[in-house]
């Protein structure tokens, strides 16, 4: 349940006949990082298994060999952003030398666990590049582009299809350390947290302010970046929706563009792709288009209540949970890879995480690490990364892809000034708003 940081890389280091269970290494290395870096770890590591190698009777080296190689492919296969940095690879070259040196028959192993975590992290440079150059055309569209007229909408299915495609494209580069990562940053600032911050604020014990605990978190808060693009990728569909909404410049034109898009989120729905159906909800409740009363009084508001009431926060989202949890058994128990499909609504995982993360204490008033809270937090995320890697079940719609990725979206102000076109404003503070963003844009009647 708890050990000294000591006591659980001894625990974590194989033996020529036991190996730690597959969760205890998964949960020690996920948390872990909160308390030393990956590299100082596996340093760690690498100067027990020398020691202990020259302690071993000859039959004996053969198995520890044999675990250790397994221990660090499991490493690389759960965790392989941990070796991005060249001072991790250069103690994956020492641990290897080791490993050959004692054993030369894991050569071969080794060397295709290394071209295999190459090659992955070749393509987390290009996709890395790919959402950079995204975005550049995504801002260069707010600036000077204007977003496509969707009077004619496309097939609501393939839409649906295509946002899961691109929902299973940017999860499948969200590795489970970057959710530690993610409030790793609170932690290693002290001066962040007070007394009324209830039991949470006991994740500060004297014991976790030394300062290689403080650098470890800060040098793991700054390595969120597919998580964060994943983020800014919910927030492109929503502003995306919203935009559409307020292009049209009759009623009926915009009713049948809200119409489209609570069709495709029933859709989203039905595929197991909850965060995409958050993402154009949220669209469509953006202030903007919200406060068009005159457009949503032509639309029949049953199949958009329905949606909303996903987003209903009452009982802690009781609504949506029950929702995804009949999801969950039904993609338990498919065959079928499109009935496989689970994609939950994101910002509310990560909710669900910080909580978790702020409910107990990571380590015990003796000092000690609490691995069942790091059990737990790892149960959780395990969960999650059987639902995100998975193929998209759905062929590429190429045309769709370029609309839902690269087609223009209003900025913010854009957008509202946009919706007072549409629909003057009726209040005193519309007014106000509405006359203070008049004189950046010029009126169009293009």
């Amino acid at each position: 349940v708890s050990g000294s940081l000591d006591d659980l890389i001894h625990e974590l280091l194989p033996r020529a006949h036991t190996t730690p269970s597959a969760s205890f290494s998964f949960s020690f290395l996920l948390s872990s990082r909160l308390y030393l870096t990956p590299s100082q770890l596996l340093a760690e590591i690498c100067r027990r298994a020398d020691q202990l190698s020259l302690m071993m009777s000859p039959e004996s080296i053969p198995p520890f060999v044999s675990n250790l190689v397994k221990m660090l492919s499991n490493w690389v296969t759960w965790f392989p952003y941990d070796f991005q940095e060249e001072s991790m690879r250069s103690k994956v070259r020492k641990l290897s030398q080791l490993c050959t040196s004692l054993d030369s028959s894991v050569q071969t192993r080794l060397t295709q666990l290394l071209q295999s975590l190459l090659k992955h992290l070749t393509a987390v440079e290009k996709h890395k590049q790919y959402v950079s150059k995204l975005r550049r055309i995504q801002l260069d569209g707010e600036k000077t582009g204007f977003p496509d007229d969707l009077t004619t909408p496309p097939d609501t299915h393939v839409v649906a299809q295509q946002l899961t495609h691109i929902e299973l494209q940017y999860l499948s580069f969200v590795g489970p350390d970057e959710f530690v990562n993610a409030f790793a940053r609170d932690l290693a600032n002290p001066n962040s947290k007070s007394d009324s911050d209830g039991e949470g604020s006991n994740n500060l014990s004297v014991h976790e302010l030394q300062p290689e605990a403080v650098e470890a978190r800060l040098r793991a808060g700054k390595k969120t970046p597919n998580l964060e693009s994943y983020i800014s990728w919910f927030n492109r569909l929503t502003q995306l929706t919203a935009s559409t909404v307020c292009v049209p410049k009759r009623k009926k034109h915009r009713v049948k563009v809200i119409e489209f898009w609570i069709e495709v989120a029933r859709e989203c729905v039905n595929i197991g792709n909850f965060n995409s159906m958050m993402g154009i909800i949220s669209g469509l409740n953006l202030q903007p288009v919200s406060r068009l009363r005159k457009t949503w009084h032509r639309i029949r508001l049953d199949k958009f209540d329905v949606l909303g009431h996903q987003m209903d926060p009452t009982s802690n989202f009781v609504s949506y949970r029950t929702t995804l949890q009949a999801a969950v058994q039904r993609s338990e128990n498919a065959t079928d890879k499109k009935q496989r499909v689970i994609i939950p609504f994101f910002s509310l995982l990560l909710k669900d995480l910080y909580f978790l993360n702020e409910g107990c204490a990571n380590k015990l008033t003796n000092g000690h690490i609490n691995m069942e809270k790091a059990r737990s937090l790892a149960e959780h995320v395990s969960q999650f990364m059987k639902w995100k890697d998975m193929d998209s079940p759905y062929e590429k719609n190429t045309r769709i892809l370029d609309f839902l990725e690269r087609s223009a979206t209003f900025s913010k102000d854009r957008l509202e000034f946009q919706s007072y076109l549409l629909e003057p404003p009726e209040n005193q503070q519309d007014k106000l708003i509405y006359k203070s963003l008049k004189p950046n844009f010029k009126q169009s009647n293009s």
